[in-house]
């Protein structure tokens, strides 16, 4: 049972602290509008997680509920309870957070400001018997079935509604039925790496790294993007002794990095799950770092074909990296959604026959994309922008 004298914040609807005030207080008043973090764990294969309410609970025991939810300890951020809480309920340790949505919830007995994320987690999970009574992963049709009887909180079948319109997917997207991700800038920001990487090399011989020269070189396979390095910076070495330098650079950065999914990553790759749609990346890395970005990202299993640049003859801009991955995925190219943040990617994706849609980043944002099917802000834009037009195909 949790301490009734526990202190939690009140806030006013924009967010800002306003006062103190006691949890039992807080949990028969509904004016006292306090702030909780919640989080949505998924496993690889799309499943969400759930916990059955500990009855010892003085709100709504015995019910299924979100992943992870608890209140915030004065002076917390909602990520730091978000991270506490997944450790001490569900014993998730550090797990790579997405923020999903923010909302307020009220009942006739409290009033709570929500804030939620979601994480992709296929470990051991350890629950706490004083919080949960158990919990497993429940499929998309299990939850859909069992909504609006008794089955579960209200709160989470508000949550499930603010993440399901997020997830249904259109009546038909007949053009579309597989996706192929770009990896470096699309997925993760691993350009400001590889930017890191090149000032270095280019500072050690006097030399500077400019955003321009960054812009000529971005999407292109490794030796193809070393020999501009070379001939712009006027170095006597040659493109391949230049990118051995810059993948040992890059490779230890690469390693100590931090990486989190770029906005609406986790919830395309959730929607397509839904749709039994395969996915695909068509990367010019080196495919071990194809790997460990996955791994840090936690998305490692979730895509049915992973090609390498180096692993074709021709690199972008031809064609032949994404004819292999559409071949693997046993899909005509002109049914797959390819998904690029450079000119180059674009280029090679639509010499393949495929639907190309640019998703450029700070790095390549104002390079000309006129060879684009569509050019959209970020990743959370395929649903509404490029599955609409599409559908109407």
């Amino acid at each position: 049972m949790k301490n009734t004298e526990e202190l939690f914040e009140i806030v006013d609807e924009q967010g800002n602290i306003i006062g103190q005030a006691l949890r039992a207080e807080c949990h028969r008043n509904p004016c006292l509008l306090h702030r909780v973090s919640h989080v949505l764990v998924f496993n690889s294969q799309g499943s969400l997680y759930l916990q059955k309410r500990s009855m010892n609970k003085d709100i709504q025991p015995g019910k299924w509920d979100t992943s992870v939810g608890g209140h915030l300890n004065p002076g917390e951020t909602p990520e730091d309870a978000a991270l506490r809480e997944m450790a001490e309920e569900l014993g998730i340790q550090n797990a790579a957070l997405t923020h999903l949505h923010d909302y307020i919830w009220k009942s006739s007995c409290e009033s709570e400001m929500v804030r939620t994320f979601m994480t992709v987690y296929d470990g051991k999970i350890t629950y706490s018997l004083d919080e949960i009574e158990t919990g497993r992963f429940w499929t998309h049709d299990e939850i859909k079935h069992n909504l609006n009887k008794g089955v579960f909180t209200p709160n989470f079948e508000v949550e499930y509604e603010k993440l399901d319109s997020k997830l249904t997917a259109p009546k038909d997207v007949a053009m579309i039925r597989a996706i192929i991700f770009d990896m470096d800038g699309l997925m993760v920001d691993t350009e400001s790496l590889y930017s890191i990487a090149l000032q270095r090399i280019a500072q050690k011989r006097g030399k500077d790294f400019t955003m321009t020269l960054k812009k000529a070189m971005i999407g292109r396979q490794g030796t193809s993007s070393m020999d501009i390095f070379k001939k712009q910076l006027d170095l006597h070495e040659t493109a391949a002794e230049l990118l051995a330098e810059r993948e040992s650079i890059y490779g230890e950065l690469l390693n100590e990095a931090e990486l989190v999914p770029l906005p609406g990553l986790i919830e395309l790759l959730l929607l397509a799950d839904t749709m039994s749609m395969p996915v695909a990346i068509a990367s010019s890395s080196l495919e071990c770092w194809i790997g460990i970005v996955l791994n840090k990202l936690g998305i490692a299993n979730r895509f049915k074909a992973i090609v390498s640049g180096y692993e074709v003859e021709h690199s972008k801009p031809y064609p032949d990296i994404y004819l292999l991955a559409a071949e693997r995925l046993g899909m005509p190219p002109q049914y797959c959604l390819a998904l690029e943040d450079t000119p180059i990617g674009i280029e090679a994706a639509k010499r393949a026959g495929m639907i190309g849609v640019a998703v450029p980043n700070e790095h390549s944002k104002g390079l000309d994309f006129s060879m684009a099917d569509m050019v959209i802000t970020s990743l959370n834009d395929v649903k509404n922008e490029v599955f609409e037009k599409y559908a109407k195909m």
